[in-house]
Order: C-alpha cells, then structure tokens, then sequence
C-alpha cells in the first residue's frame, strides 16, 4: 500500500509541475509577446522569440497531456471496478457451500 500511495504523490507532483510550467510558459508569452528583437539567439536569431516559440510548443503538448490523463483515469476506473466485481462475486451463497434446506 506504501508504494502506491508513493506513485500517487508522484504522479501529483508531476501534474502540478506541468500545470506550473504551462501557467509560467502562457504568462512568459502574454508579456513578451510585442517586444524588441535583439539578435543574441543561436545564428542572430531573437532569443525572446526562440523562448515564445519553445514555450508555444508545450501549449500543443497540453492536448496530448489530457488525452494520456483520460486514458490513465480510465484504465484505473476499470482495474478498480474489475477488482470489486471480483471481491463482490466471491462471497456467494454457492462459493460459501451453504445448503438451504426446509
């Protein structure tokens, strides 16, 4: 039970850095979107707009995010239903051995 409890924690952690980093990524774009071009980035390119341009994309990784969390919902949705139909079928009148006799 300890362990799960631990990839609990972690996958908890881990969604709270993504929805930090994609917050702090969404702000870093709205305030530097009409800014000064310099030419300090790789090959005179504009840094800011190398960074704008690294944190848009992680905007279009937030769908493939969602879907994964869909499907690891999902799967423990069903793991977990599965296991109590399991549980709940176990004790029947009939797995017990009971003899109903008048």
């Amino acid at each position: 039970m300890h362990q799960r409890s631990f990839l609990k924690l972690t996958a908890l952690f881990m969604l709270g850095s993504f929805i930090a980093v994609s917050l702090l990524a969404a702000v870093f774009v709205l305030t530097h979107f009409k800014h000064e071009h310099n030419r300090h980035g790789a090959h005179g390119s504009c840094s800011v707009c190398v960074y704008m341009l690294a944190a848009q994309s992680l905007g279009h990784s937030v769908p493939a995010a969602g879907v994964l969390l869909f499907l690891g919902v999902a799967f423990d949705c069903v793991r977990t239903l599965s296991a109590a139909a399991v549980w709940a079928g176990a004790d029947t009148l009939i797995s017990l051995k009971v003899r109903l006799n008048n």
